[in-house]
């Protein structure tokens, strides 16, 4: 759930901040699958995936990669 967070207030700070291409890099596979195939994951968050999805339309480009935890 925080990685949930982390994503949603970053995407947000970078839009405020006026960048127009951004790369996350989240170490939580569920979280990159559930924005990769369109909010099928968690249920218990999938209100903020929802919130995720609206900046997302809003965004010119965002790329995900999924990084294992170890190589952060």
């Amino acid at each position: 759930m925080v990685e949930h967070w982390g994503v949603y207030e970053g995407l947000r700070y970078a839009r405020k901040l006026g960048f127009k291409w951004k790369e996350l890099n989240v170490d939580s596979l569920v979280l990159v699958n559930a924005i990769i195939h369109n909010g099928r994951g968690s249920l218990m968050s999938s209100s903020l995936v929802a919130k995720i999805f609206r900046l997302l339309d809003l965004e010119e480009e965002v790329v995900f990669n999924h990084f294992y935890r170890e190589a952060n």
